[in-house]
């Protein structure tokens, strides 16, 4: 049951991987900045499946205000559409 959860909790959000964009393309290498967003949305993502888990518990505050936060650094919801 989990695992058929998870599979349709990956097919709305997709692997940090695929939230990185652009640092393949570039001809030179990537900067500090790149890591540094990179890193940023790769949190968004993690605290996301974690919020969204398959137990029936609420989810955790932390992971909640990670979210939130995320969202005003960005000035909207981008890391979750895209």
């Amino acid at each position: 049951m989990a695992a058929k959860m998870n599979r349709k909790l990956s097919n709305f959000v997709p692997a940090a991987s695929q939230l990185v964009t652009g640092m393949a393309s570039r001809a030179t290498a990537p900067t500090a900045l790149d890591y540094d967003k990179e890193e940023f949305e790769r949190g968004q993502t993690n605290a996301l499946f974690k919020s969204l888990s398959v137990d029936e518990t609420p989810a955790k505050e932390k992971h909640v205000r990670t979210l939130v936060i995320g969202t005003y650094h960005t000035h909207g919801s981008d890391v979750f559409w895209r």
